[in-house]
């Protein structure tokens, strides 16, 4: 009796575990869908990131610099890499100096991936860009240059007006997307662009 019992109700208990396998494995996908399907009333919380989301962001159409050895550095700059970008002029204080250091070492510490992201300076005044090679020495690597006078605005002013040591990140779609604050931490950036990376099918 006990041996027929357990017989008839071993079918039962397999359908029912693989039923609750199923479920367990298809909740987070039905949980998201719901939560999609509602997103717009349903509260979610914000993305987890140490930088400012631009919202929305901005698509740059033109982007015509010049840099120190005076060769052209157009939009195809910004596509295919995340750039790293300060917006300063050629007097680089020591605010300006801590967030090029945070962006060097930062982009050093993603290891392999840190061809996939490049640095840039770009310059707002109209003093010789000469002035800014020591700073070069100490950057390595770090495209510096300066808006042509025809497309200044279109360059500039989507950085907005921001205090001295404030940075941005843009995507290789050439999106502006991100602004860093003079007190954004390294480990907070770092944290920011590997996920990104890791996301990022391209660039």
């Amino acid at each position: 009796m006990n041996r027929v019992g357990t017989a008839t109700s071993s079918p039962a208990h397999a359908r029912a575990m693989l039923v609750g396998l199923l479920l367990l494995f298809a909740a987070p996908l039905l949980i998201a869908t719901v939560l999609y399907g509602f997103r717009d009333w349903v509260s979610l919380p914000p993305p987890d990131s140490h930088g400012d989301l631009i919202v929305p962001a901005h698509p740059f159409k033109r982007f015509d610099l010049v840099t120190l050895n005076r060769k052209p550095l157009d939009i195809e700059f910004l596509r295919g890499k995340w750039t790293l970008v300060y917006v300063g002029d050629r007097r680089c204080d020591l605010w300006c100096e801590a967030s090029l250091f945070k962006m060097r070492q930062v982009r050093l510490a993603l290891g392999r991936d840190q061809t996939r992201v490049q640095r840039l300076y770009v310059v707002t005044d109209n003093q010789a860009l000469t002035h800014l090679r020591p700073l070069l020495r100490r950057h390595s690597g770090m495209k510096v240059a300066q808006p042509l006078e025809g497309s200044r605005r279109a360059v500039l002013d989507p950085f907005g007006a921001h205090p001295s040591g404030t940075f941005f990140l843009i995507d290789p779609h050439a999106n502006l997307m991100m602004r860093y604050p003079p007190n954004a931490t390294a480990r907070g950036l770092k944290e920011d662009l590997e996920h990104l990376l890791e996301v990022s099918r391209i660039g």
